[in-house]
């Protein structure tokens, strides 16, 4: 039985042993990352979302109490490895419930020791070792394991993959929470709070689609500088090689085409009737009255904001952005914004001759912007940036909390993270 703070736990994840032999720091730097909050609303532990989509870590501290110091760690690293691997937002629980929390939770279980008896593992179902999550999801479906919505999140099932996973511990109830609201159940982590919002006490008041939090930049953001951090010291170890190689792979996407989804996400489908536009599938039916046409309502508006504080990135960077914004012209009306602690100046952009030389030099504010784009409604906002500066309150932003792109450079693990939008990176395609 611990008598250890959740603090102290965290921090001696920097000193645990894993399987390889080797101690990493990695699980402190995701856990690190995560607000921390006791709560009896989940029978043992789990991982949520803040209203600013920031991490929060919720634990019982019944459930903590009863676990030894060795199995606390243990549990605190598979949260981290449910973070690192980006399970909260690859997978929905809502559907294939049982299926996804067995093989989400071989895909790290096998990594870690020191679990409570009983977790999931690959040879429980007669399954390798060293697969992924997705590779033991479509096993599991192969092998017909039942999805039953009552059966643990984050299991500690026996067997041998019978459908009935009798034993299993944290039975859920009918409202998702665990059958013993004291954390009596015997149940890892629950994964019911995947996909869930709390508030600054810690209360459940939502879900992510419903509060309009953007899950995904965050969880990409903690991936990246766990991967970075591997990179740097130079040992990645063998469970994280295949996504650190991917996330390598993935940097080299296109990020000019990023810019284009954003545009094409807010494109406006609502079509009205216009008399310069015949309708020519009805033209056929009379010679005496030409029926309207349809032609969309409008183009979206894109606000384009420029960084000119000193510590910007160079001209050649900030010009291959705005030329890109020429080409999305064709599709959306674009407007400029130079800002550094306050707006410069705005104006409209059709052709590179339209460009004006920045104004600014200053500080760095992200609050403006946004109220300029809000004044001027336009439909999302693309930042060009170097990501220091102050970020405005992502509940006060609207649309803009989910329609931003931050566009940037190659930048440290430490620099100040977007608490809102996708971040991509300019120089990912060199």
């Amino acid at each position: 039985m611990t008598t250890h703070t959740i603090d102290e736990l965290i921090a001696a994840t920097f000193s645990a042993v894993d399987m390889d032999g080797k101690t990493n720091s990695y699980y402190a730097l995701v856990l690190s990352k995560c607000k921390k909050y006791a709560s009896k609303e989940v029978p043992t532990m789990g991982v949520a979302f803040d209203q600013r989509g920031k991490l929060v870590l919720l634990w019982n501290p019944d459930f903590l109490r009863r676990l030894t110091d060795g199995e606390a760690i243990a549990v605190l690293k598979h949260e981290a490895m449910h973070i690192f691997f980006k399970h909260l937002a690859r997978f929905q629980t809502k559907k294939n419930h049982t299926r996804v929390n067995i093989a989400t939770d071989m895909a790290i279980n096998q990594y870690l020791r020191g679990l409570p008896e009983g977790c999931q593992l690959p040879e429980t179902y007669k399954l390798p070792r060293g697969l992924s999550a997705d590779a033991y999801l479509k096993a599991l479906e192969e092998q017909n394991i039942a999805d039953d919505k009552k059966m643990s999140c984050g299991g500690m099932g026996q067997g041998n993959g019978d459908q009935s996973q009798k034993g299993s511990g944290n039975d859920q109830g009918e409202d998702g929470q665990g059958g013993d609201q004291d954390g009596s159940s015997a149940g890892t982590d629950n994964h019911e709070t995947w996909d869930k919002v709390v508030d600054d006490n810690g209360k459940i008041i939502g879900d992510t689609e419903s509060e309009g939090v953007d899950t995904q930049s965050t969880l990409d953001r903690i991936s990246r500088a766990v991967a970075q951090r591997m990179k740097e010291q130079g040992d990645t170890p063998a469970w994280a090689t295949a996504v650190v190689e991917n996330m390598d792979k993935k940097s080299t996407h296109n990020w000019k085409n990023e810019l284009r989804v954003l545009v094409n996400s807010v494109l406006s489908t609502d079509k009205r009737r216009s008399q310069k536009h015949i309708d020519r599938r009805l033209a056929c039916i009379t010679d005496e009255f030409l029926f309207p046409g349809k032609k969309k309502d409008r183009k979206p508006s894109v606000l384009l904001v420029r960084d000119t504080s000193g510590s910007m990135f160079c001209a050649e960077t900030q010009a291959a952005v705005l030329t890109e914004m020429v080409a999305i012209s064709r599709r959306a009306e674009v407007l400029v914004c130079d800002c550094d602690t306050v707006i410069h100046q705005v104006y409209k952009v059709r052709k590179p001759s339209d460009f004006k030389e920045y104004k600014g030099g200053g500080g760095t504010s992200f609050v403006e912007p946004f109220a300029e784009a809000k004044k001027r409604n336009v439909d999302a906002v693309i930042y060009l940036t170097d990501l220091y500066g102050e970020f405005p309150d992502p509940r006060n932003i609207g649309k803009y909390a989910r329609n931003t792109v931050w566009v940037t450079v190659e930048r440290d693990a430490d620099r100040s993270d977007p608490p809102f939008g996708k971040v991509v990176r300019i120089q990912d395609e060199q």
